[in-house]
């Protein structure tokens, strides 16, 4: 949660008028840049538009593009997996022990987990006892180095 919260701090220093970037914070912390860079990758091919979002489709060539393989693991109603729990709050549970990053998408946010830690807003952690989001996964990518 911690780099999570590092990039946020940096977002609403910065980058004050900007909204809807969680794209932007999957593709950071899955490629261990900063926000900023993980902002112009997604602008440089108009994935990205102020304030609008990040398309799944952009995130993943983004992703692509900087090396990085992007296996889906888990699609709703097409590719099972052994993950129990098709809600953020459900699936943070069973990703604890997961060794890896994975992004997960719902029908309006991105989250990225890293080796079992949600880095995001929706994590049991960050919440500190509100409501939290209860949003169906729809989509779960497995994001990984290229080998040679």
């Amino acid at each position: 949660m911690n780099k999570w919260n590092k990039l946020y701090e940096v977002a609403k220093k910065y980058y004050p008028t900007e909204s809807n970037y969680c794209g932007v914070m999957a593709v950071a912390l899955a490629l261990e840049v900063s926000f900023g860079a993980a902002r112009s990758l997604l602008f440089k091919q108009d994935f990205r538009f102020d304030g609008e979002g990040s398309s799944l489709n952009g995130i993943r060539r983004t992703l692509e593009k900087e090396g990085k393989v992007v296996r889906t693991i888990y699609a709703r109603g097409f590719i099972e997996c052994a993950l129990k729990g098709r809600r953020v709050a459900t699936l943070e549970k069973s990703m604890r022990n997961t060794r890896g990053t994975y992004i997960l998408l719902s029908k309006s946010h991105a989250i990225t987990v890293i080796d079992g830690v949600v880095e995001d807003w929706t994590s049991a952690e960050y919440l500190k006892g509100r409501k939290p989001h209860t949003n169906l996964i729809g989509i779960i990518w497995k994001i990984e180095d290229q080998t040679s």
